[in-house]
């Protein structure tokens, strides 16, 4: 028997379906609690289809508004549309399984990649996008550097500002850089005695001090070369502490905050330059997901941009569902805390 694989084609880019609603409704849906859209996510979806192709869009959407829902169809229609690689980016590996079981019950094949693995080839095969954390996307040696990517849709926007100031931070804990830690206490030392603080400077030498001291820029450039040797012999590169926030500052030590306290010592830049990496460049398009975006000051500090679009399209879903109970605040503290537990056995 003789086969004629010529007939065998695979998919024309135009056979996949760019058009998120339409996305949906292609999908096999196994979630039972997914019967249609909602209003609000129709007209997030709507909207951002007409501004697809701007550069930074922000979506809006209540927490328990399907805002995860939202942010899968963006990027599979991203996806669908460019046969390129896509990322959405989570907070945290938790996050990451937990976005990984609702596209599986929407019906949506996806990539995650924490801890150094991808859980298949879809996403280098430009079929899906990858599921991933804001860490493996913005440490100094992320594999992602050096991938050519379409888009990146950042979920819990609002939330990402410490994360990405944590990774562009460099902290040299005493307990396990004792030796780099003395030497730059000590070259700061004559500083802070000619400015009358030597005595409370002094009191770092007590591990459990709580002061702070924050090493003014004019000091730090007197002080850069000797600086820059001592922090070169430490290796930081080789200690996994340390080595991919020191990617990020080794060049731009001089540009840095330098902050010491009992604990550790603290590089860090005045304002976090994600601008330089390539997930802000020319070409990639990036929307951000959030229950609610941060004034537009905020959000330049954390992104380096504000949003071209901002969609937020009016909903109740996610209001008036939110019980907090003050237990102590009671008269009958034994009972309302049997009685929080219950609500919370019974309900979500």
């Amino acid at each position: 028997m003789t086969f004629d694989f010529s007939k065998i084609k695979p998919k024309k880019r135009g056979d996949l379906p760019v058009d998120p609603v339409e996305l949906f409704q292609n999908l096999k849906v196994y979630d039972s609690g997914i019967n249609d859209l909602w209003l609000a996510q129709g007209d997030a979806l709507r909207k951002w289809h007409e501004n697809r192709t701007k550069p930074d869009v922000g979506i809006v959407l209540n927490t328990g508004a399907g805002k995860t829902l939202v942010g899968l169809l963006m990027a599979q229609s991203l996806v669908n549309e460019t046969r390129e690689k896509v990322l959405y980016a989570c907070s945290s590996i938790q996050l990451v399984e937990q976005t990984r079981e609702k596209a599986s019950g929407y019906g949506l094949d996806v990539t995650t990649y924490f801890r150094s693995d991808f859980s298949n080839d879809l996403f280098t095969r430009g079929e899906a996008p990858c599921i991933t954390t804001y860490q493996a996307l913005f440490n100094g040696k992320s594999r992602f550097l050096n991938e050519r990517l379409a888009a990146v849709i950042f979920d819990d926007a609002h939330a990402a500002e410490h994360l990405l100031r944590d990774h562009f931070s460099l902290r040299i804990a005493r307990t396990e850089f004792s030796d780099v830690y003395a030497a730059v206490h000590a070259l700061f030392k004559g500083y802070h005695d000619k400015t009358g603080k030597a005595g409370s400077y002094a009191e770092l030498e007590d591990p459990r001090c709580h002061h702070l001291f924050l090493i003014p820029p004019f000091e730090l450039h007197s002080q850069l070369g000797e600086m820059t040797r001592i922090l070169r012999e430490a290796r930081l590169q080789q200690e996994k502490s340390t080595m991919f926030a020191w990617e990020h500052v080794r060049d731009h030590v001089d540009t840095c905050c330098i902050m010491i306290s009992g604990d550790d010592i603290t590089i860090t830049p005045p304002f976090v330059p994600v601008r330089s990496l390539p997930y802000f460049n020319t070409g990639i398009r990036r929307v951000y997901l959030s229950a609610t975006l941060s004034a537009p000051d905020a959000f330049a500090r954390t992104f380096g941009c504000i949003p071209e679009e901002v969609i937020a399209p009016t909903t109740t879903a996610g209001e008036c569902e939110r019980l907090i109970v003050i237990p102590s605040r009671a008269n009958l503290e034994r009972d309302d805390i049997e009685m929080a537990k219950e609500l919370i056995d019974r309900r979500k």
